[in-house]
């Protein structure tokens, strides 16, 4: 399956910087999810301000270089659905609660400010070499065979942090 979002936060995502994605919909769906950056172009001020609240709350990161559009950017797990409160709830008592089933990374995933109805938690982010060209849609949707065989062969993992 495949999510199509804006950028900064498309690349965000894949590069493991952003751990959660706020949605107004839920869904059963877990497992590999493809970030596909829509066609929106981005201005330079929204991804500066961005960057800079993500320094603020992770140390080490390493941010991209480039916010394509119009590509698929990798994939990530879907580990977890929340509904805001559940989130909410985890994040003022990290300790007490568990982390989603394959949480590999060294900081709270927990630790994002939302105010989306659902939260996807996203785990094992996976960029690809060179994203590939193609349309997107809305909600959850299937990259076209040759895109998804394209894709599953050009993965990097991303260093957790």
């Amino acid at each position: 399956m495949c999510l199509s979002m804006h950028q900064p936060w498309a690349s965000l995502l894949v590069y493991g910087v952003k751990r959660v994605e706020g949605r107004g919909w839920n869904t059963d769906y877990r497992g590999r999810l493809w970030i596909h950056a829509a066609s929106k172009p981005v201005e330079q001020e929204l991804i500066t301000s961005l960057e800079e609240q993500y320094k603020d709350i992770r140390e080490g990161i390493k941010l991209p270089q480039h916010y394509p559009t119009s590509v698929v950017l990798g994939c990530v797990d879907v580990v977890d659905v929340l509904p805001l409160a559940e989130y909410n709830k985890r994040k003022a008592t990290p300790t007490s609660l568990p982390s989603p089933p394959h949480h590999h990374l060294s900081q709270p995933i927990y630790d994002e400010d939302t105010d989306s109805e659902y939260l996807f938690i996203c785990t094992n982010p996976q960029k690809l070499l060179i994203p590939i060209a193609v349309t997107g849609n809305h909600k959850l949707w299937k990259l076209p065979k040759r895109i998804y065989e394209s894709a599953q062969a050009a993965l990097q993992p991303i260093q957790p942090i």
